[in-house]
């Protein structure tokens, strides 16, 4: 047995299987010591006397059980040389696309020499009948995976790193990732669920000394990150912030944590201007943005004739008023131009228009936004076709991995709220410079996930027009729900359960966990069996993670709900056939993003694979990837931006300390039939009353003025 760190190694034999579910088993082994134990992990399919070599942890022993328990987060087959050894692992169900019958036609035609030809030849396995091409490429890019798996997941235990974060060290850093890690293990940092400390642990085996300058630049580098991280919202850090946080992270004197942060900025990994520290990437980001946003409004743009009250209004069958007939006329007219305005002030009927009037004019037209949802709802509104911002600008991406100019004369980009400083400025380094930007966005909604308060500190630089729309058309049409939003916007308590208004609120003082299964109750028994409402119109939004009232706790009490007898992906996922999920992390070879929402279609055990559908279509995900979706029946608000359901329920708790107006206002405007909130009526007041401090770390407004004053003077 050896043991490094707190992972720890074991040589067993598998004895019997208790439980198996896809590749999950928990076996009986014996290990070479020969004490008999239980073991967890992803086996496959095992044989009696297979030898395994186990990396994980114990379990705790109490004292009724038989038997120690081994929680295994990687295992390897020892035997790999045999051709016994080979078809165990061929047919276990860890190699996709290949089951007991190939692998016993691939160990016919090969015999001992199998692993090589699987290692050097691969491409010889279509001389086995029934292997095509598809099936071949398949077969050899599983076994490519597993052969990388078990070689990076033995290097990862050798330095000292939970072999658990195997899958995601690749997924991250590529097949090269030991020579990677060899050469800087601060690398591991990128992957998540790896922070410095555990990065700390490789590099110390690895020889790096604790005051080595590469430690203190890894060291000072992670800290900017942090204190700029998606938490934070600021696109910088102040350097006594940053001094701080680096010592605590590294342990290393400040004198010497202050030299690093010099070299740094001399060398340019870090920018240090008037006291603020950002790191390389933020402060292009935030100088590109406000010096292409400021050149691309003073270039000439394609004519664009405006249309007159009669023409518009014959054409798209709608009245205008003279705000809306406004913004129109001035869409023809800026260069740039925000449109800014809450639920129901007409964003959606001026875009109408909008676009009537650049079609007249032979103007070409991209349609964009953050995210899935909010690129659904632009066509919906509109008819005209449109994308995430990140699925235009990679639309003409070129083969050297640079993307091409987007090919429009105008790009509209929608929800520009949860627009955060490094996309809008890479949306500005892909336009051309006679391209129109039309930028549409409520600003009294949340900031965005991501750093900066893009929206925000546009409107206020006055370097572009900009249109607000005050009044609520859908207030005059009976939508208590846009009134209640005015109200909790302007700091007045909403008013609830008004006849056929829309808003309700159940008064519950008995706790989170209660308060959570009321929300489930609401949500997904009483709504669609008293309003007719489909589950897919219906979404919870809570203002945090953890808890009975959390996102996590309800989207399993939700599941038990709606979806018990799915089927089940494994064991060890929550996943079933026909759920909701949400994506979490920009897949670019997929083209799947952060936020994107879909439905589990089905199931491929022997390809080790699970479909989804998204609106923008359907994505294969291997078993690997599947730390890349969350049940998404509940969600946080942040990740509702941008999103429209006809029935939203949010519980409301005291104990939630981000509950604020805005996080309120923008929960509340989620939904255009009904609201519910359920918990505390003093928790709703606390959060009207709560004024959120705009403390964002962020120079975008400084510069805008900056570069449109230079740009006068010019």
């Amino acid at each position: 047995m050896a043991v490094n760190n707190d992972v720890i190694s074991v040589n067993a034999e598998a004895i019997h299987t208790f439980y198996r579910d896809g590749c999950y088993r928990i076996l009986l082994m014996e290990t070479e010591d020969g004490e008999e134990i239980s073991a967890k992990g992803n086996f496959g399919e095992t044989v009696e006397g297979e030898p395994f070599t186990l990396y994980g942890s114990w379990e705790t022993q109490y004292k009724k059980q038989p038997r120690r328990t081994f929680q295994c987060d990687f295992v390897v087959r020892r035997e790999l040389d045999t051709e016994r050894g080979m078809w165990e692992l061929l047919s276990s169900g860890m190699i996709a696309g290949c089951g007991p019958a190939f692998a016993e036609k691939i160990i016919d035609r090969f015999g001992a020499d199998t692993r090589r030809i699987l290692d050097e030849e691969p491409d010889r396995l279509t001389e086995i009948n029934g292997i095509g091409e598809t099936k071949k490429e398949k077969i050899k890019n599983s076994w490519k995976k597993q052969r990388a798996d078990e070689n990076i997941g033995m290097f990862l235990f050798s330095i000292g790193i939970p072999v658990r974060h195997t899958a995601k060290v690749r997924q991250t850093l590529g097949e090269s990732a030991k020579d990677i890690i060899q050469a800087d293990p601060y690398a591991l940092c990128e992957v998540r669920g790896i922070d410095f400390r555990t990065a700390d642990i490789a590099a110390a085996s690895l020889g790096i000394k604790k005051d080595s300058p590469q430690r203190i630049r890894s060291g000072i580098l992670y800290a900017a990150k942090m204190c700029t991280s998606s938490s934070m919202g600021d696109t910088y850090t102040d350097e006594a912030s940053l001094v701080r946080e680096s010592v605590n992270i590294t342990g290393i004197s400040r004198g010497l944590i202050k030299e690093g942060i010099a070299s740094m900025s001399r060398n340019g990994d870090l920018v240090v201007e008037s006291g603020a520290v950002y790191t390389k990437k933020l402060y292009d980001d935030e100088s590109d943005t406000a010096k292409l946003l400021v050149e691309l409004a003073a270039f000439d743009a394609k004519p664009c004739w405006p249309m007159s009250r009669e023409e518009l209004e014959a054409e798209t069958g709608i009245r205008y008023s003279e705000t809306q007939l406004e913004a129109v006329r001035l869409a023809a007219m800026e260069k740039v131009l925000v449109i800014t305005g809450g639920p129901g002030t007409g964003k959606s009927t001026i875009l109408q228009g909008i676009l009537k009037q650049y079609e007249r004019s032979g103007i070409r037209v991209e349609m964009a936004a953050p995210t899935g949802r909010a690129a659904k709802k632009m066509n919906e509104s509109t008819g005209n076709p449109a994308a995430t911002i990140h699925r235009l600008l990679l639309k003409n991406r070129k083969e050297d991995g640079t993307e091409d100019e987007v090919q429009a004369d105008a790009v509209i980009v929608d929800e520009a709220s949860m627009i955060d400083i490094s996309l809008m400025a890479w949306l500005l380094r892909s336009l051309r410079q006679k391209t129109r930007l039309l930028i549409i966005g409520d600003a009294d909604q949340l900031p965005s996930v991501g750093p900066g308060t893009v929206l925000r500190d546009i409107i206020r630089s006055g370097v572009v027009k900009v249109i607000r729309l005050d009044r609520t058309y859908r207030q005059e049409e009976g939508s208590f729900i846009v009134e209640n939003a005015d109200r909790i916007k302007r700091g007045i308590n909403p008013v609830f359960n008004k006849k056929n208004g829309g808003m309700y609120f159940f008064n519950m003082n008995t706790g989170q966990e209660d308060i959570g299964k009321k929300v489930v109750d609401i949500a997904f028994g009483q709504i669609p069996r008293l309003y007719g409402i489909a589950q897919d119109d219906i979404q919870v939004l809570s203002p945090v993670h953890k808890g009975g009232a959390g996102v996590e706790a309800l989207n399993i009490m939700i599941q038990q709900m709606v979806n018990r007898d799915g089927e089940p992906i494994l064991k060890t996922k929550p996943f079933r056939v026909g759920d909701r999920v949400m994506n979490i992390r920009n897949n670019y070879t997929k083209m799947i993003f952060n936020g994107d929402i879909g439905k589990i279609l089905c199931i491929n055990s022997s390809n080790r694979e699970v479909t989804v559908e998204f609106d923008s279509g359907e994505a294969v995900f291997d078993y690997d990837e599947l730390d890349d979706l969350v049940l998404c029946y509940a969600s946080t608000v942040h990740k509702a931006q941008g999103s429209e359901y006809r029935a939203v329920v949010i519980p409301v708790v005291p104990g939630h300390f981000n509950l604020d107006r805005t996080l309120l206002y923008t929960a509340v405007t989620r939904a255009k039939e009904i609201v519910v909130l359920i918990g505390e009526k003093r928790a709703v007041e606390k959060a009207v009353r709560c004024i959120p401090s705009d403390k964002r770390k962020g120079r975008l407004l400084t510069r805008l003025i900056k570069e449109a004053k230079k740009r006068k003077a010019a």
